[in-house]
């Protein structure tokens, strides 16, 4: 093989692939385990709850950035308070309602996953915000319903060589 067609090949093995790149799908992106472990930890009150029933509105554009908002009510009740520390009394037996929006993204979109709408029936910990004019308000994104990472810690910094 000469020189000239060794060029010619590297030329048209880069050209092939600098046009498939624009076709391959977008990357995906999550938060690290240790900043849903974070919000975990630093939010006000953490329930057993029992999902009685969940709402979902039509969706709507979002008012920062793509996708759409999907409005979500739950009605649960409360198995075991685990955590409180706002100024609301929480028993177990009790009613309580949470309202947020679930962000559908489109796909390839890089950041923090939406929060989840938990399934009626099921029994879910939850890390919530209390909020004064709302009811609940999920505290932790995407893992405001589990799993537990509280436990979690920050990784560290990989070695420099």
């Amino acid at each position: 093989m000469t020189p000239h067609s060794r060029t010619v090949i590297a030329v048209v093995a880069s050209l092939a692939i600098a046009l498939h790149l624009p076709l391959a799908p977008q990357a995906t992106a999550e938060l690290p385990p240790y900043v849903y472990a974070q919000e975990q930890r630093q939010a006000p009150v953490r329930l057993l709850l029992q999902i009685i029933r969940v709402n979902q509105g039509p969706a709507k554009p979002r008012i920062k950035g793509p996708g759409q908002d999907i409005p979500v009510t739950v009605e649960a009740r409360i198995l075991a308070v685990q955590r409180n520390r706002s100024r609301q009394t929480l028993r177990p037996g009790q009613t309580i309602r949470l309202r947020y929006n679930r962000a559908v993204l489109p796909e390839g979109f890089v950041g923090p996953s939406p929060v989840p709408i938990p399934a009626p029936g099921s029994r879910v910990t939850a890390w919530l915000q209390p909020h004064p004019q709302l009811p609940f308000l999920p505290a932790a994104g995407g893992l405001s319903f589990g799993p537990d990472l509280e436990s979690v810690r920050e990784e560290p910094a990989p070695a420099s060589r």
